[in-house]
């Protein structure tokens, strides 16, 4: 990891885009590029690690991030993340993180600490993060019945269509 300057613009651009900033005012858009820090993550370097202490928030500025969990050396993979997501926000509240992220290209990523973005907090914001909580809710819901409900050759399937949408 290593801390690199960003142009402003470039920052401003990627949160109007963001599921958590979108739709909100320039003006708070721009409190917040003011505060974000960004970072350089190689391919294969980690950028968090499940359990441990973290409240700050990660803006995916560019490059593709993978979060997954990791137990008995076997991994599965939650999601991949491409420019615009936002992740790190259950750790917010939680005082922990929950999945592991890796970067599975070389990646820009902008931290919003903690501090900072309490004192920016507004009622509009806590209800996107509560709509963004809750889309993550519905998709592991969605996940966990695909697992009990469906063949493995249903979920291959699912799978391979959905990868077929991402070309």
């Amino acid at each position: 990891m290593q801390e690199i300057v960003v142009d402003k613009k470039t920052v401003i651009s990627v949160l109007h885009h963001t599921i958590l900033f979108s739709g909100l005012d320039k003006k708070f858009i721009n409190k917040v590029a003011k505060v974000i820090k960004c970072y350089k993550f190689n391919k294969g370097e980690k950028i968090i690690a499940e359990q441990y202490k973290g409240q700050d928030i990660f803006v995916l500025l560019s490059g593709k991030v993978q979060v997954y969990f990791e137990q008995n050396k076997k991994r599965f993979i939650v999601k991949e993340l491409s420019s615009g997501d936002i992740f790190g926000e259950i750790g917010f509240f939680i005082k922990y993180r929950s999945a592991n992220c890796v970067a599975v290209e070389d990646s820009i990523i902008g931290v919003i600490k903690n501090k900072d973005f309490k004192k920016l907090i507004s009622k509009d914001v806590l209800i996107k993060i509560i709509n963004l909580l809750i889309t993550r809710l519905l998709q592991t819901d969605t996940e966990i019945k695909d697992l009990v409900f469906k063949s493995v050759f249903q979920r291959v399937c699912k799978e391979i269509v959905n990868n077929m949408e991402r070309l």
